[in-house]
């Protein structure tokens, strides 16, 4: 957990909540060839060998950005002295 607080400097509520989402995604993933999606349900023995792990959050950490990061700052650089605006942008 201390490495998944590191790597998500900039996630909001809702962005934790979708990597959460999508390293849960990923878990399922691997088990899609053993889970038949005629049944209306899902065999116990699969559910029980199911859990999320450090690389489903590597790799949900990798296609997941922080909204707080993509948003575009405006700084007024006059009250430094330079009669500009600057536009920065994350990426």
């Amino acid at each position: 957990m201390e490495r998944i607080a590191k790597d998500t400097h900039g996630y909001v509520g809702a962005d934790l909540a979708a990597l959460c989402t999508e390293a849960a995604l990923q878990c399922i993933r691997e088990k899609m060839d053993v889970i038949d999606l005629e049944d209306e349900t899902i065999d116990a023995e699969i559910l029980n060998s199911m859990a999320v792990t450090d690389e489903h959050f590597k790799t949900a950490l990798g296609i997941s950005n922080p909204s707080a990061l993509r948003e575009t700052v405006s700084i007024d650089l006059e009250m430094f002295g330079v009669g500009i605006i600057c536009f920065l942008v994350s990426d």
